[in-house]
């Protein structure tokens, strides 16, 4: 597997960026918040009603690039480039319908889907707070009182997150949230991007959050994946440091020091907290916490349960292909408080069998948006009858009445028949059925001014169209 450098320097940043003012349908950029190998993330405003939002853009480093004066997306080459582009597009959006799915009141909302400027992008609810390193106190300052609280809502949410099928892939400081009330948030999901990285073989880290199995193509990847990235989480914050690296835990001694035989830390925290996160940090997965049930209980029961090896089946995800719109996806409004979580329908793609996870079921089909105002008319056919029939019927008229009659005055008549005729059929057609009192005032003219030869014609061509046509409206009706 090749490992790939996605940093960018401030400078490339600021050139691939969109600039503030820039309109992403119904959404004005305001000013950047983030920035990686796959996207950016924006900060801006719904223009209609002003509601501040954040945006996240798909944008792959590695396979496009903006072009500088349409800021569109494209693909930087036509073969594998452009292949890996269009399948992280359709990606993006499926975890954008996943994430619209999630219900949880420790995970941020997902409102709305759409694409623009030759890529996609999801829209989340602003959280008004900051990133949880930022958010927290200095590390000599952090008490088991105050990380408590916040690892118990993570864990809830990851509980939450692992019953539904899937795993977040990419816990770390950054993508941790800390609203005004101290309310943890989990943002920014990993699956689509590590979908990418096993996809185009390469290696998809972030230097001591990442455990050894999510780097390797094989490796038993489960519940388990998501415990050791927050108990390096856990790690950063009450030390101030990153964990050191997996593959450089490997040598022996492991640089990695558990924290529960630190002398400075047992006087802010308890043994038992400590011992928590040391297991959370176990290199080897079947020696950690196996799901996030098992750690909440932990903190409840203060009680160290013996570790003991599981055996763990790899899982290879499905390469197949999903069909992704490239239409605005509507989602629900976000609740007024927050709701008991609800599981999500998935798709078969991302229902990875997690261990002691139920198998989600199907998602409903999204159905396709309302046909425009007046679409039926382009189509060429409606309920009453086709055009063609009505076209030909008006032609038989002419020809009938232009061989009965040989004055100009009842060609005049003929005319405004064929006018009267046409509208009407016209207007049936579109389904909105006949004003019969035409039909009525034609007979009677004709009578009056003809003779009653082309009344009778007129009124074996005029009623039978006079009565489909009510009978449409009828079923319509």
């Amino acid at each position: 597997m090749q490992k790939q450098d996605l940093e960018t320097t401030e400078e490339e940043k600021i050139a691939i960026a969109l600039p503030y003012g820039c309109q992403l349908g119904e959404y004005r950029v305001l000013n950047t918040l983030g920035q990686g190998g796959f996207g950016i993330t924006y900060r801006a405003e719904h223009i209609a009603t002003g509601k501040k939002v954040v945006i996240k853009e798909n944008l792959p480093a590695a396979y496009s690039h903006r072009h500088d004066s349409s800021l569109t997306i494209a693909p930087t080459g036509s073969g594998k480039e452009k292949e890996l582009f269009e399948w992280a597009l359709e990606r993006f959006l499926d975890e954008a319908r996943l994430l619209a799915q999630l219900n949880h009141p420790n995970i941020v909302r997902v409102t709305d889907a759409f694409t623009a400027l030759g890529t996609a992008y999801y829209v989340m609810e602003q959280i008004d707070g900051g990133e949880l390193y930022k958010e927290s106190p200095e590390p000599k300052d952090i008490t088991e009182q105050w990380l408590h609280p916040v690892l118990v809502d993570i864990l809830q949410a990851l509980e939450y997150v692992h019953s539904c099928g899937l795993m977040h892939r990419d816990i770390k400081p950054n993508n941790i949230l800390l609203d005004r009330n101290q309310r943890a948030i989990l943002i920014d999901f990993g699956t689509a991007r590590s979908l990418l990285s096993e996809r185009s073989a390469t290696m998809l880290e972030s230097p001591g959050y990442t455990p050894l199995e999510q780097l390797q193509s094989h490796g038993a990847k489960g519940p388990w994946v998501d415990i050791y990235s927050l108990g390096a989480t856990c790690y950063k914050l009450i030390t101030g440091n990153n964990p050191p690296r997996c593959l450089d835990r490997l040598s022996d001694p492991d640089p990695c020091t558990p924290l529960a035989t630190q002398p400075e830390l047992q006087n802010r925290f308890s043994a038992e907290f400590l011992q928590g996160i040391d297991r959370a940090l176990s290199l080897k997965h079947t020696a950690r916490w196996q799901s996030a049930t098992e750690w909440l209980n932990y903190l409840n029961n203060k009680n160290v349960p013996e570790q003991t090896e599981i055996k763990v089946t790899p899982i290879d995800l499905p390469q197949q292909q999903l069909t992704a719109t490239t239409q605005s996806i509507a989602f629900p409004p976000p609740p007024q408080s927050h709701p008991t979580p609800t599981a999500p329908n998935l798709p078969p793609f991302y229902s990875t069998p997690l261990q002691k996870s139920p198998t989600p079921t199907a998602p409903q089909p999204i159905p396709p948006p309302p046909l425009p105002i007046g679409s039926a008319k382009k189509s060429g056919t409606s309920k009453g009858g086709s055009r063609l029939e009505w076209w030909i019927s008006m032609l038989i008229a002419f020809i009938i009445l232009a061989i009965a009659h040989n004055n100009q005055a009842e060609e005049l008549g003929n005319g405004l028949f064929l006018l009267i005729y046409f509208v009407a059929s016209w207007r049936r057609a579109r389904n909105m059925g006949i004003r019969p009192i035409w039909g009525v005032l034609w007979i009677v003219a004709t009578f009056v001014v003809s003779s009653i030869i082309p009344t009778i014609l007129l009124l074996v061509i005029i009623i039978p169209g006079l009565i489909k046509g009510r009978k449409s409206k009828e079923v319509q009706e």
